[in-house]
């Protein structure tokens, strides 16, 4: 009860409290799909996925650097090469040597890691991992490792376009010899010479 003199109490003091509403029917956490189990598993597989799909890359790459430079040094290859991989190299040289046109590659007139390059607007500059400059031809030879079948019949495009730039700094270096291209695909053994009209259609 107010006290004398004191203004009235507001209304508010005496009414009832308003009804709580319901709460919205909701969704346990571990059924949204960012929670499921199921969506967990997803992503963890794809994760472990593309982390195995790196690593096989990564030892892919540093498997062929390892055997880009053992052929450096052939005849001397190094001894931490598993017995595969030496058989592999030796392999593709024979066939290398076999070949009538690119044997000089690994002649007295062959060397590994040549440097060229071309300057201007499509300015560039590369190794060639075997190269000859031989009485009837220059000679550029790239070793590939991994590769399927198919690729020794029609090399990837990128690989076209490698060789294509080759050969045209070849051509400026030594102007009116031809130029022979081939790669040399380590793990299948097999030699795909690469013949004008298929390098013309990748020049830069």
């Amino acid at each position: 009860e107010a006290a004398p003199g004191a203004a009235p109490a507001p209304s508010w003091i005496s009414a009832a409290p308003p009804a709580e509403k319901a709460p919205k029917p909701g969704r346990p956490p571990s059924s949204a799909p960012a929670f499921a189990p199921e969506a967990r598993g997803l992503r963890l597989h794809r994760a472990r996925s593309a982390d195995a799909s790196r690593q096989r890359s990564s030892e892919a790459e540093e498997r062929g650097l390892r055997l880009h430079r053992a052929l450096q040094a052939w005849p001397d290859l190094p001894r931490d090469l598993s017995a595969g991989d030496r058989e592999r190299l030796e392999r593709i040289v024979e066939v290398v040597e076999a070949d009538p046109v690119f044997a000089p590659l690994f002649g007295p007139d062959g060397v590994a890691e040549a440097w060229v390059g071309a300057p201007g607007p499509r300015a560039f500059s590369g190794r060639i991992d075997r190269l000859a400059v031989a009485p009837g031809a220059v000679l550029a030879l790239d070793f590939k490792t991994g590769g399927e079948e198919a690729h020794a019949e029609r090399p990837p495009a990128e690989h076209l376009r490698q060789m294509a730039a080759y050969r045209g700094a070849l051509r400026a270096a030594f102007p009116g010899r031809p130029v022979r291209c081939a790669l040399a695909w380590v793990d299948l053994g097999r030699l795909s010479p690469l013949d004008d009209s298929l390098l013309d259609a990748h020049a830069p």
